[in-house]
Formats: C-alpha cells, structure tokens, sequence
C-alpha cells in the first residue's frame, strides 16, 4: 500500500476477516483496535497462536455503538490515520490524533486526503473547540507538529447553509522548533446540506467543503512542496446515513432480499441476495418503484414503439411523475424544480434506473425516454442563468418539454473543436443569426429546446458557445433519419437558416461552450456504459431461458457442452463489466464533479470501449444460440434481434472506440507527466 510498511486502524468493526488487502471493507460492529502489514502478514500458525492465547476479547467489556450519524466515519483507508484511542483522547474525549507516519512514503493524493479526513473528523467530533495534533516525520525525521483548530465549526440546528467564506481555520506547521510555515484553511466550496441534517452531521458536511492548502518546507536545500487537497462533498453521504444506508466511508457489506425472477446471470448479484457495500435501503426502495413503472408501462409497449418509430407523449408525464426524467440529470437531485428525491440520492441511483429500464431490450425506447434529456439539459441545469433554469427545466423534467443536445454535424463528431455552425450577433446585439447542420441529434425530431453548441468566436476549442434554440424560432428544419435501429429515439438531421435567436438564450458566458460540452461528457458516457452493460446481460438472459427450453438431438440446449461454454463466457464478461461499472460509479459519488472530470474520463473512455464490446459479443453470441429466431423482428427472438441491430448506436456514439482508447492513454500519459512518482 503505497510502500507503507505497517498500518493501525482503529475504528468502528467487529471483525477484520481479509488477511492482506490493499484497501479493505469493515463489517458493522464493536470498536477495536487492529494492526496489519500491508508488506508480510503472519503465518496461519502464528495467528492461531495468538488466538489461542489472546483472551481480551471475552474478559474485557465492549464498549458502546456509536449511531452512524454522530461523527463521519471515514473511509477504511483513511481512518487508520486516526487514532481515537491516543493519550489526547483519555483527558479530552473531543480530541482526536492522527498516529505516526512517515510523510515521505505517503503518495500526494493519499496525504491530500488525510489532510481533509482530519478537518472532517475534527469538526464533527465536536460542537465546540478541538485542536488535533499529529505527530508526523519529514523524509529527514525531522518533527513536524500540525494543529487544526475547528472551534469556529458550530453545529447550529436552524443553520442548513455551508461554512461562510469569511471564516478561516488555521493551521500550523512547526518544522522541528527552528522554522515555522503557517497557511489557511479556508472554505472554498459549497453545496448545501439537507435541511434535515443533525448539527454533527451539517458540522461534518461544512468541514469537508473545505479546501485545505498545506505548504511546507522541508529545509533550505529543498524547494517548498505544495499539497492541495481535492474537493470534497459528503452531503449525500450524511443524507445517506440518516436514511438508514451506509456512510461511504463506512461500507460495510450488507445483504437484501432477493429481488426478481432470479434467472441465473438476468440481475446484478446484489439482486440475487449476495453481500454488496455499494447499495442501501434507499437503493432497495427506488429499485422496487422503478421496476414496478417498467414492468408496467415499457415492457408491454417496448416492441410497439419500436416498430412505429415513435413514443407516446403521455409516457413522458407518467415517467415524470414517479421522479424517473429528475433521476437522468445527475448528482444532485433538482430538488427545486422536481420536489423531493430518493433519500440519499447518488449515481446508484441513476445507475438502478438505467439499469431497470434497459430491461426492455430497446435502446430506442430508453434513448426516446431519456436521451436527449440526459444530456440536453444539464448544462441549463449547470451554467444557464436562473431565469432560464425557472424556464426551461420545470418543463423539460415534468415531462410537457423534451429537450435535445445538438453537437455532432455532418462533418464534425468525435473532432468537437472543430464545429461550423456559426451564430453571428445581430448589429443592435440582441440577438445571434445561426445558420448551420446537425447531424444524429437523439430526440431531435421531437424536441421543442434543442441546446446547441455554436461558433461565436474564432477557430478551435476557444470560439465555441452553447445557446437554447426553441422549436418555435423560424428557420428550424427537423428530418428524420433512417437508423438501423434505435428507432423511437427520433434521430435528426436538423438544419437552421437564419433563426434568430435572443442573447438572453445563450448558456453561460460566450465562447466558453467547450468546457460545458467536456463536463457533460462523462455523464454522457456512463449512462451509454449503464445501457451496454445491461443490454449484454439482457442478452445473456435470454439466451440461458432460450437454452432450457429448446431440444435439439433430443436434449435441452444446456445440456449440449457448447451452448454452456457459450453462456459462461457471456457470464463471465457481463459480471467483470458490471463490476467495474460499479466501481466507477463509487468513484463518482465520492468525488467533486471536477475532480471526475479531471480524472475519470480515462477510465470511463475505456469502459465504455469495454462495455459495448461485451454488447457486441453477448449479441452475437445470443443470435447463435437463438438461431433463425435471431433474424425476425417479433416473436421470442424479438429482443435479441433488435439488440443485434442496436450494438454499433453504442460502440460508436459518446466516442468511438479508437478516439476513446487514444483518450484514455493520453489522460494517464498527462497525468504522469504532472505528478506521478512512477519510475519509468
């Protein structure tokens, strides 16, 4: 782990049954002390010896349970720095002490969040005062002593706003008594907490929306290191917690009752019952009321709509009122336009409802549904001013308004930068004259806002814009395109000539659209990943169902050895996915929408090349086993049919697999250029 020799944890556990993991998962329980290497871990002798001989265990009292939501748990890598046991804690039960370690062997990221673990665990431990004081060594051993004073972090119960910016917390830095290095930490991001929070938990929230700037100096031969610690949010954490779910940093896994048909490999395994740490009882919940609207509105109609190439407007409304169109726009939940969410709400979430509705085997129907929406609104929801947001986003999530998302053209996709269609101001400046084509833009046929991405400036990245064009301006004209599949999602070809535009329209500031298109990116692209993963597993289901009951050479299809080998090999990659699909959804949750940004697109740009290459394979795979049923639209081959059709709308839109495999390389090239201390 990162070179650390040894490590202790003390914490909230009952049991530490992984003899040697680099990032290991508690159970709930009893406090208790455990020490483990990360380099050796002791023989099966040598630990049933001390079993044997260890009788604390049975002669000391346990002491109390502390409730999930009275301190911030921290993640398992994390809260062995603190060491709540100290000789600080026994005269002052409010302190609490990071334990020794070497800062050298600490990679910069680690120690960045051990910085924010400590201001967090200070502030929440308390309503009042609290200095901690951790002893940590410099790589010559020279002593530095920290202190963090959180005594302006007051849980207030009438208080649900941040930390206000004119407050600073100090921190100091003592480099062996003979040279001192003082900086701020200060409160740089916010983003609300729940108005039903407890006082510790809103103090544990506002402690984390501080950025911590720690410099130190390690002598005058050595120039100074700066260490910023990342952005970091853990409302929807505490909100999680007080829902009856686990802190993120307290994932313990859990199991729920099986949910389903419970067809081998049809479900993710949390369905089936086994242990996950990723989902809570606010999971279970939303999971039930979205299965129950898909069951009852889209599967019945999925092969209708996709033979008519078109969707009902009243499954828009009825989507809207069971909250699944708010759920599409990402963290947070629009409560203020969409009332109140799922307790908790996170990308799990999101992820639950791409996953359920993907079920009907129609990436027309789930593009017509959500598609445009996904990705046309939030950056109104983001960077629109307020008097559009009032406008357009009541609208678009009550299900009356569909909005589309207009980038790609006929000779610009995957090459953004690149775009010409062009929107000129008007001489008085009250308006740009757009003229320009769009080319597979997903509910574009029947939209009514399309937000569109513009040149408004000079050549590249930097004279890009993004303006809402509504479908009553003249000079907007939608075709229809004929698809290989996704036939319900209304892809179009739009043209607009000479449509006049109001410069109250344009969605943040002017020529800054390529940042806005790049942060929806990967939003963009996890929700293609959640639909691939389960259109492969929808594939994989039907092929083992197809298989037990059709004979070939008077036996079942399973029971012919290839047909086996067949539907492992699809199990075997659906689950490998959708493990990783849930990994980086945990990645999501845990970081600020920068910091994903910044980091995730690499991994993302691969799983989405993962992803719909299972796809492509369980397609193929299935129409095998499915034989001539695979090649006729209707009848119990339908879905398999349709999906086979289906598989290039995913491989090549969001990315193709060349530009994301490209962009991941060069993520992971720059980013070891600007920091990493791999030896190459």
């Amino acid at each position: 782990m990162g070179g650390v020799s040894s490590t202790t944890y003390t914490g909230d556990i009952e049991e530490f049954p992984f003899k040697s993991m680099p990032s290991p998962i508690f159970a709930r329980g009893q406090p208790l002390s455990t020490t483990f290497s990360s380099r050796k871990r002791p023989s099966d002798s040598s630990r049933r010896r001390r079993r044997n001989h260890d009788t604390s265990a049975t002669t000391q009292p346990k002491p109390p349970v502390v409730a999930a939501t009275s301190v911030p748990k921290l993640h398992p890598l994390d809260s062995h720095q603190i060491d709540t046991k100290s000789p600080d804690s026994a005269n002052d039960p409010n302190s609490a002490r990071l334990t020794p370690r070497s800062l050298s062997s600490i990679p910069g990221a680690r120690r960045n969040k051990l910085w924010n673990s400590a201001a967090a665990w200070t502030a929440a431990s308390t309503s009042g005062s609290i200095s901690t004081s951790p002893p940590v060594r410099r790589p010559d051993n020279s002593d530095i002593e920290i202190s963090c004073n959180a005594s302006k972090i007051s849980p207030d119960d009438n208080d649900t706003n941040d930390i206000n910016g004119d407050k600073n917390y100090s921190i100091s830095a003592v480099d062996g008594g003979a040279n001192e290095k003082r900086s701020q930490l200060t409160p740089q991001h916010a983003c609300g907490t729940s108005a039903e929070s407890s006082g510790q938990t809103r103090a544990a929230c506002r402690a984390a929306h501080i950025k911590l700037h720690f410099s130190e100096t390690q002598g005058p031969e050595t120039a100074s290191e700066s260490l910023q610690a990342p952005d970091l949010c853990i409302q929807r954490r505490c909100t999680a917690a007080e829902a009856g779910g686990a802190l993120l940093g307290d994932m313990a896994p859990v199991q729920h009752a099986p949910f389903g048909d419970l067809i081998p490999w049809g479900d993710p395994s949390w369905y089936r019952g086994e242990f996950t740490p990723y989902y809570t009882a606010s999971h279970v919940a939303w999971r039930a009321r979205v299965r129950e609207f898909v069951e009852l509105e889209i599967i019945p109609n999925a092969h209708e709509w996709d033979e008519n190439k078109a969707m009902p407007k009243e499954i828009f409304r009825k989507a809207a009122q069971v909250g699944l169109l708010a759920c599409t726009v990402g963290v947070p939940w629009p409560t203020e336009y969409a009332g109140p969410g799922p307790d908790g709400f996170d990308y799990f979430h999101e992820l639950i409802l791409i996953d359920e509705l993907s079920r009907c085997g129609s990436g027309g129907v789930v593009w017509g549904l959500f598609g445009g929406l996904s990705i046309g609104l939030p950056p109104i929801v983001n960077f629109a001013s307020k008097a559009m947001r009032d406008r357009v986003v009541p609208e678009c999530l009550s299900g009356n308004k569909v909005i589309c998302l207009a980038i790609s053209e006929p000779y610009a996709g995957s090459d953004v930068a690149n775009l010409k269609c062009t929107a000129e101001k008007t001489p008085d400046g009250r308006h740009f004259i757009v003229n320009g084509e769009k080319k597979w833009i997903t509910n574009g046929v029947f939209a009514d806002y399309f937000t569109v991405a513009v040149r408004t400036g000079g050549k590249g990245a930097g004279g890009l814009s993004l303006l809402l064009i509504e479908r009553g301006m003249e000079g907007i004209t939608t075709q229809q395109m004929k698809c290989t599949g996704v036939w319900p999602s209304g892809t179009a070809y739009i043209t607009f000539d000479d449509v006049k535009v109001p410069v109250e329209n344009l969605i943040g500031a002017e020529n800054n659209g390529f940042k806005f298109i790049m942060y929806n990116f990967n939003h963009e692209r996890w929700s293609l990943i959640c639909q691939a993963s389960r259109f492969a597993r929808v594939c994989l289901e039907e092929s083992f169902k197809f298989a037990s009951k059709r004979a070939t050479f008077g036996k079942k299809l399973l029971e012919h050895p290839v047909i086996r080998w067949k539907i492992a090999e699809m199990a075997r990659q659906v689950e490998a996915t959708h493990a990783q699909l849930e990994l980086l959804t945990l990645q999501m949750n845990a970081m600020s929408k920068r910091e994903a940004m910044e980091q995730l697109g690499g991994p993302l740009a691969l799983l989405k090349v993962q992803s719909t290459k299972v796809f492509e394979y369980c397609a193929r795979e299935a129409a095998q086993i499915f034989g001539g049923s695979s090649y006729v639209r209707g009848g119990q081959g339908e879905k398999v049919e349709r999906l086979y059709r289906e598989v290039r709308a995913y491989a090549i839109p969001g990315g193709s697999e060349e530009i994301m495999l490209d962009l991941a390389v060069r993520q992971a090239m720059k980013s070891n250029s600007q920091g990493s201390r791999s030896k190459l």
